[in-house]
């Protein structure tokens, strides 16, 4: 390996380094906000689909 090659790759190693040191931090807070998204999504379907039960209830009952 030349000397210019060495260096550059010592300097690119050196701007990683803090770039590996923010992903860190910022991947797993970004999937935890994904997961809450997600969860509240899910809740809200899940409440409207038993609003939507509760309006049509009549409508799915058998009659006798």
């Amino acid at each position: 390996m030349s000397p210019s090659n060495l260096a550059s790759t010592a300097l690119f190693c050196k701007n990683l380094i803090p770039l590996m040191l923010v992903l860190q931090y910022v991947i797993p807070f970004s999937i935890a906000r994904v997961k809450e998204s997600i969860k509240l999504i899910s809740n809200f379907f899940l409440m409207s689909s038993e609003i939507f039960a509760k309006q049509f209830k009549p409508l799915y009952l058998p009659t006798k």
